[in-house]
C-alpha cells in the first residue's frame, strides 16, 4: 500500500480529513474555508478532487504527488497555530489526538513565505480571541499581572504584548463576542499582533516554548554532518571545502527528495544553540538522516537535541575532526 513518510495512504486521507472538519468546525473565516472547498471541489477535466487524488493515488510517488499538488500542505502549513491550539485545548475531545496525528505526518512543517496574508490574519484573530476568552474564564486580570512580570524579562516586545492582551481580555470579561474580539485584534499593526498572540498563548500556558515536547514533529527533525572545524575556525561557512561536502551531502539525500523526505539543506548550526555544533545541516526523516550517516561512518550526524544517528556498523565518532 502507498504510504507518506511511513504513515499507510488510508490513514494519512483520515487524519487530513479529521483536521479539515476541526477546523471548519471552528471556522477561523471565509478565506480558509475557501481553502477547504478547494480541496473537495472535483475538477471537471479529471473527475477527481484534490483530496480524492490523495486517496486513489496507486503508489508511493503518486501518493506524494498528489498530496504536493492538491494544496493542503500549504493551507496546513498556514494554520498550524491553530492546530496546536486545538491540541493543547483537546478541543471537541478530540483535538489532541487529531493534532498527534497530523503532526507525526510532518505536513505542517516548512517554509512559507513571509508575506502577511489575508489567512494569517484570520488565524492570529481567531487565537487573540480564544486566548482572550480563555484568560478571563480563568481569572484573567491575576493572569495579566503575573504575565507583565514574565514581559518584563522579554523586554518591550513583551510588555507591549501583555498590554494590548490586557485591554482584550477586559473586552471579553464584559461579555465582548468572537467579532468584537477580531475587530479589536485587527486594529492593531502587524507587529502588535504579533506581540499579542505571543502574550496570549503565554498567559494560557500555550505558547510553543511551554510544550516543546508535545508540540514537535516525530517524523521529520533538524540533522547535521557535524564539522567541528567550523567552531575553531579552521574553516566557515562559506569555505570552498564545506560547499563540496554540502554537495556530498545533497547527492546522499536526493534519492529521498522524490518520498518527500527532505524539506530543506544548508550551512550552519544544526540546533537552535549559538554554541552547538555546526556543518551541513538538512531537515529530513530519521530515514534519510541515516543514510548520511552511514555515508560518513568516521563522521558524527547528530538531530536537533544533538543525540547521534549511529551508522550501520558502528559508532560514530564524536569529537573527531572531519577528513576534508
Amino acid at each position: 500500500m502507498p504510504s507518506y513518510r511511513g504513515i499507510e495512504q488510508a490513514d494519512l486521507v483520515k487524519t487530513l480529513n479529521d483536521a479539515l472538519e476541526l477546523l471548519e468546525n471552528h471556522s477561523i473565516g471565509p478565506v480558509c474555508q475557501s481553502r477547504i472547498d478547494d480541496l473537495r471541489k472535483t475538477d471537471p477535466a479529471t473527475g477527481q478532487s484534490p483530496l480524492g487524488g490523495i486517496a486513489a493515488a496507486k503508489d508511493t510517488k503518486e501518493l506524494v504527488q498528489a498530496l504536493r499538488g492538491s494544496g493542503a500542505t500549504g493551507l496546513l502549513l498556514f494554520v498550524a497555530p491553530v492546530m496546536q491550539y486545538h491540541g493543547l485545548a483537546d478541543t471537541d475531545g478530540k483535538g489532541r489526538e487529531v493534532f498527534k496525528a497530523l503532526n507525526e505526518t510532518g505536513v505542517m512543517n516548512g517554509a512559507r513565505m513571509l508575506a502577511y496574508t489575508p489567512l494569517d490574519a484570520e488565524k492570529d484573530s481567531f487565537l487573540a480571541a480564544e486566548y482572550a476568552k480563555r484568560a478571563a474564564a480563568a481569572g484573567g486580570l491575576k493572569k495579566i499581572s503575573s504575565l507583565f512580570k514574565q514581559a518584563a524579562m522579554l523586554g518591550g516586545d513583551g510588555v507591549s504584548g501583555a498590554r494590548h492582551f490586557g485591554k482584550l481580555v477586559r473586552m471579553a470579561r464584559k461579555g465582548a463576542d468572537d467579532a468584537a474580539l477580531k475587530q479589536a485584534f485587527l486594529k492593531l499593526d502587524l507587529r502588535e499582533r504579533h506581540q499579542l498572540v505571543d502574550a496570549g498563548a503565554i498567559a494560557c500556558g500555550m505558547h510553543w516554548a511551554q510544550n516543546r515536547e508535545f508540540l514537535s514533529s516525530g517524523v521529520m527533525d533538524r540533522f547535521g554532518l557535524v564539522v567541528p572545524e567550523l567552531k575553531d575556525g579552521t574553516l566557515n561557512w562559506a569555505s570552498d571545502e564545506m560547499t563540496a561536502l554540502a554537495e556530498k551531502v545533497g547527492k546522499i539525500l536526493s534519492p529521498f527528495y522524490e518520498s518527500d523526505e527532505v524539506q530543506m539543506q544548508g550551512i550552519g548550526m544544526i540546533t537552535n544553540d549559538r554554541d552547538g555544533p555546526q556543518g551541513v545541516m538538512f531537515v529530513s526523516t530519521r530515514r534519510a538522516a541515516q543514510a548520511v550517516a552511514d555515508a560518513f561512518p568516521q563522521s558524527q550526524v547528530v538531530d536537533s537535541k544533538t543525540q547521534p544517528v549511529t551508522p550501520k556498523g558502528g559508532k560514530p565518532q564524536a569529537g573527531k575532526g572531519f577528513n576534508l
